[in-house]
């Protein structure tokens, strides 16, 4: 069973949290709580009337930013022309801050227990300027991963057979 899960939007990375000063509490910054609390309330419904998975669980997971006014066909009709189709995204943020944001708005959605469960990708991470015309956002793409041995491990149940 897989599912594609959509977190339409501009991504943002996940930040640090940030500390109050000796002795205090740490926090998150407005802009990252605000998307994390959007994006648990998308997830959250697309998820509705599913149990949240329990064994190993494999994920896709692709990133597409809004294409900026520099990289569209009209900006200055520099030459040569960018590309229609997506473009590489290498500036800020990072991917990997990115794939903890979205991992952890999953966690809080209720679609697993913990992101530990996450043992594979289905394919490689990816980000990308959007296509002319594509929308940004997150393509999550979940599945469970059919292992007795994790699953074993996990639960600490009967061991599989042959074991």
């Amino acid at each position: 069973m897989s599912v594609l899960l959509v977190i339409p939007g501009e991504p943002m990375g996940k930040g640090s949290v940030r500390s109050g000063g000796p002795g205090r509490r740490g926090y998150t910054d407005p802009a990252t709580r605000a998307y994390m609390d959007r994006a648990k309330r998308v997830l959250a419904k697309q998820w509705a009337g599913r149990a949240p998975l329990d064994g190993p669980v494999a994920v896709g997971i692709t990133v597409v930013f809004p294409r900026p006014d520099y990289l569209t066909p009209d900006y200055a009709s520099r030459v040569p022309q960018p590309p229609d189709e997506r473009i590489a995204h290498v500036v800020k943020p990072d991917l990997d801050n990115v794939i903890k944001m979205v991992l952890d708005c999953a966690t809080k959605a209720g679609i697993w227990s913990d992101d530990a469960r996450v043992c594979r990708y289905l394919h490689e991470p990816s980000k990308w300027w959007a296509a002319v015309g594509e929308e940004p956002g997150v393509d999550l793409v979940v599945a469970s991963v059919d292992d007795p041995w994790a699953t074993w491990a996990l639960h600490r149940g009967p061991r599989p057979e042959g074991a």
